[in-house]
């Protein structure tokens, strides 16, 4: 799990952070609040904040079934 920051002018995407950047929702809020001071919505920016979930599952693998 991990938290992206959008940026936006006037509706056209202009950025976004990375995934590795912002894996703790606290960080994640203050960085926002960090960005929509620099990214003022008087001046046509929006800022969103975005919780993106990845689930992993493991495949058990036996030698007796064949795979192709």
């Amino acid at each position: 799990m991990y938290y992206e920051i959008n940026v936006s002018l006037h509706g056209s995407h202009y950025f976004a952070t990375a995934e590795r950047s912002l894996t703790f929702r606290s960080k994640a809020l203050v960085m926002a609040d960090k960005f929509r001071i620099v990214y003022p919505a008087s001046e046509g920016w929006k800022v969103t904040l975005v919780k993106v979930s990845n689930t992993r599952s493991t495949i058990e693998i036996t030698e007796d079934e064949d795979h192709g």
